[in-house]
């Protein structure tokens, strides 16, 4: 087996094959690795074949391996050369290079990978508290591979950007991983004007021509990746991630910078129209988590740069996001019914805007279809708010649900469960005058349910409508009525059974409980953590002691048995969260001051 300098040897004389009158240095013969023990510089006597010969298998084996040598550096300054020198670099092995280098150990500081984007990027925000911890040694060298093969129209793939976007976040650069997505939907809207503007051109001079080349398919040498919406949910998950944590580590608050500067070069995608997909849920969810600071974020307006508050200016988007559903501009995309509940979500949660919940519903129902997902926001939303007009609008939604089930449809259809009041609850805040006037909106507008989201098909009811409708039951006063729901979802609560227990043998007997326990498990591990500790709430509020700690074990056994590989399908382990455990401490609290 050859030595990498022997190889490099052969590659240079191949390639000179091709064109003798290269420059001595075209893949610079003696890098700091292969160099000889003299640190001697050997000139290059190319190896006369006689006849050209390509270099570029040569080429490609000569980087496999330098991977295989571990020198993923190497590599990766070997293949842009190779790219400068028209040498064109398979898309494996591109992939393969970033791969490499995307696992490298840190050596390299933020400021000097955001310094070679400041090249290659028309606007990079100034950031001012740039985190002290190391960056990725590897994430310089594959955007500066990626660069190149995008200067030199080399074939870029999106597991590249995936990698290194995902290795971008996993080392804390949110900035870098945003500019690369924002990097690569420009290209994609740069390729698609100048891919329309030549079809254009066929149309106006050859209409014959124009039809024959709809039949082939065209290869673009610059044709960029497709900016897939995973990518962009992966950015959204990292951001969030960011959020949650910073808040709870010694000067958080300043760390804040990057992930909200991150965030709003997402956003500027989705305002200047640049971003056309209207699959943004995750980042409108992302919006109203953000946490309320005072710090600013650079951005593009009218060509100039301005800093704004990034609170103020992540909440004016998204209700400027509301109000293009009504007066619909070009620009922005065409949102998905996941994305309206998010925003249906936001008006009612966040600005307490009954109006601005039925533009939402209005703009779901005439372009879109409601989903269960819209009912469970209102009947959850209203409860909370105190807003029984949502609610009961929620509620007659799902009660025209064939199948819904019978064990929340009789709850809805029972006359001897009293309706709650009809006016509207007061909430009292004073001091805080944003919320303030939110509550004055909660209070005067006027919620009104299109008349189109009767006309659609009657919805399926999920186990987040089993937990809203549970936790109304609960909010408007009737606790006890949640009861009769529980012996109809689980009827192996019940400590006598009277229908079987005299007609077969005791062991026949025991092993008909055990199986039907083991039905009630599984079934309990489906329903999740926040049924439990809606039920368990309810139940408590309602005095029923004995049948709430019969809830208790079973959620207990529930959340064991959920860490089982492969007992539910599509069902993730989980925990029961703190508020299972306060309400049975304040059902014991309770029982002991009877």
């Amino acid at each position: 087996m050859c030595s990498p300098r022997e190889a490099l040897y052969i590659v240079n004389s191949l390639h000179y094959s091709t064109g003798p009158a290269l420059p001595s240095d075209a893949l610079r013969q003696d890098p700091p690795i292969l160099r000889d023990s003299s640190s001697h510089v050997v000139p290059l006597e190319p190896i006369n074949f006689g006849i050209s010969i390509s270099p570029r298998l040569a080429a490609h084996s000569f980087l496999h391996l330098l991977l295989r040598r571990g020198s993923s550096d190497e590599a990766a300054k070997y293949a842009e050369l190779m790219m400068q020198q028209g040498i064109r670099v398979h898309r494996s092995t591109t992939d393969a290079i970033v791969q490499s280098l995307c696992g490298a150990s840190p050596t390299l500081s933020p400021s000097k990978l955001l310094d070679k984007l400041k090249a290659r990027f028309p606007f990079t925000p100034k950031i001012t508290n740039i985190p002290s911890h190391q960056s990725h040694s590897g994430i310089q060298a594959a955007q500066g591979i990626l660069s190149c093969a995008r200067r030199f129209g080399q074939e870029r793939t999106e597991r590249m950007y995936e990698n290194l976007i995902y290795s971008c976040i996993l080392q804390g650069e949110l900035i870098v991983a945003s500019l690369l997505f924002v990097l690569l939907v420009k290209d994609w809207e740069v390729y698609k004007a100048r891919k329309d503007a030549k079809v254009q051109d066929q149309l106006s001079t050859d209409v014959a021509t124009l039809r024959e080349a709809n039949h082939t398919r065209p290869q673009h040498p610059m044709k960029p990746p497709f900016p897939e919406l995973y990518l962009f949910t992966t950015l959204t998950d990292g951001i969030r991630s960011a959020f949650s944590r910073e808040p709870d580590d010694p000067g958080g608050e300043a760390r804040l910078q990057e992930p909200l500067q991150a965030l709003a070069n997402l956003v500027a995608l989705v305002d200047e129209g640049q971003l056309r997909s209207g699959h943004i849920s995750s980042l409108i969810s992302l919006l109203y988590n953000c946490p309320r600071t005072s710090k600013t974020v650079n951005i593009r307006r009218g060509g100039k740069e301005v800093s704004l508050e990034a609170y103020s200016y992540f909440h004016d988007f998204l209700s400027r996001l509301i109000t293009t559903l009504k007066t619909p501009m070009p620009l922005h995309p065409s949102l998905d019914t996941r994305s309206c509940n998010a925003l249906l979500h936001y008006a009612l949660r966040h600005r307490f805007s009954p109006a601005l919940t039925t533009d939402v519903l209005e703009h779901i129902c005439v372009r879109l279809k409601p989903n269960t997902t819209t009912a469970n926001i209102l009947l959850h939303s209203g409860s909370l708010l105190r807003r029984t007009d949502i609610t009961q609008a929620a509620l007659d939604i799902l009660r025209r649900s064939s199948d819904l089930g019978s064990v929340v449809a009789d709850r809805l259809h029972s006359d001897h469960i009293p309706k709650p009041h009809s006016e509207r609850g007061h909430l009292e805040v004073k001091g805080d005058k944003r919320l303030e006037r939110g509550l004055k909106r909660l209070r005067q507008e006027e919620f009104k349910l299109p008349k189109q989201m009767v006309a659609f098909t009657p919805l399926s009811a999920d186990v987040y409508t089993l937990v809203a409708f549970i936790s109304h039951l609960t909010s408007t006063g009737r606790p006890g009525a949640v009861a009769e729901i529980v012996f109809k979802i689980f009827p192996e609560l019940c400590t006598v059974d009277q229908s079987s227990s005299g007609k077969i043998s005791p062991r026949a007997y025991r092993l008909q409980r055990r199986k039907a326990q083991e039905v009630c498990v599984h079934k309990a591990v489906q329903l999740g953590p926040h049924f439990f500790s809606a039920l368990i709430n309810a139940l408590a509020k309602a005095g029923r002691t004995g049948l709430a700690e019969r809830v208790w074990v079973l959620a207990q056994q529930a959340e064991r048995a959920s860490w089982i590989p492969h007992l539910a399908r599509g069902v993730e382990p989980w925990l029961l969260p703190i508020h299972a455990y306060t309400s049975m401490v304040q059902c014991y609290v309770d029982e002991a001051r009877r």
